[in-house]
């Protein structure tokens, strides 16, 4: 499956500056959560999804010159289907025992639902300054929501 990468910065993004294939070369991305990054064939059509995802689901406002920032209650907005799905694991968890805990495989499979529910490691990832690559949910927690944000490149990642 294929997920996107976004080059997001709090500072306006020159097309010189934008991130690309060979800056993962030898990232740790790849292997670790990636198997490859490619470009993507229609960079309008990634930036168009992640604008209309945060408008949809009223996180972020755009400007006329595609930057944007996070509404008041956008990082609730953000994480409202991700609070409720990590309440479900968290109640199928609850009132089990050391010996469900020690024997059940289960356990394993309502873990791992609190732990993508909380930042889903295989879904979009923003590319900051300096080639940090954080999980885009990792993003939205930080977001400052006094401060504009930039999108420059988008790339995919194949996982």
């Amino acid at each position: 499956m294929y997920c996107n990468i976004y080059q997001i910065s709090d500072s306006p993004i020159e097309s010189g500056d934008y991130i690309n294939v060979c800056d993962f070369e030898d990232h740790w991305f790849i292997n670790n959560i990636a198997e490859f990054v490619t470009e993507i064939r229609n960079p309008d059509d990634g930036y168009r999804e992640l604008r209309e995802m945060l408008e949809q689901n009223m996180v972020a406002a755009f400007n006329d010159n595609g930057s944007f920032t996070i509404l008041p209650y956008g990082k609730e907005n953000y994480f409202k289907d991700a609070f409720d799905r990590f309440c479900k694991a968290f109640q199928k968890i609850e009132g089990k025992t050391l010996s469900d805990f020690a024997s059940s495989c289960k356990f394993s499979n309502w873990v791992e639902q609190l732990c993508v529910s909380r930042c889903d490691k295989y879904g979009a990832y923003v590319s900051l300054d300096d080639l940090e690559i954080i999980p885009f949910d990792e993003f939205i927690r930080k977001a400052d929501r006094r401060r504009r944000y930039f999108i420059g490149a988008v790339l995919q990642y194949k996982y």
